[in-house]
């Protein structure tokens, strides 16, 4: 769920997200439930992860859609979930020679607001 969310973040820093609807696809059924679900009653890191959606999404005035995405039209993401073994070099050098251009891929990095975010208790 911490993907979709950094997932949900890069796209709130790159493009203007107020009054939208972000579609967000995942390979991970579980992590599509929880995103559906929208809430949890528990104090845990799941709860809290689900609060950080609902707080995410006020603050940048967007309405999510999560959606589903098959392993084979996610190749990237496939192909990562397969190569675990690999160290973050070797990975971006395989994923390099698969993706054909540059203009095909952005790499980004997070804010420090929700690194932070991440990092205490709510």
């Amino acid at each position: 769920m911490v993907g979709g969310l950094l997932h949900l973040e890069v796209t709130a820093q790159h493009f203007d997200t107020r009054e939208r609807t972000l579609l967000s696809k995942t390979g991970n059924l579980a992590t599509l439930f929880w995103q559906r679900k929208d809430s949890a009653t528990a104090n845990n890191a799941t709860s809290q992860l689900l609060c950080l959606f609902g707080i995410h999404q006020c603050y940048h005035c967007y309405v999510p859609r999560h959606d589903y995405i098959l392993g084979v039209s996610n190749y990237i993401a496939e192909d990562a979930s397969h190569l675990f073994h690999l160290v973050d070099k070797q990975l971006l050098t395989y994923l390099s020679a698969t993706i054909p251009t540059a203009a095909e891929r952005a790499i980004s990095t997070c804010n420090s607001v929700t690194t932070a975010t991440f990092r205490r208790d709510l």
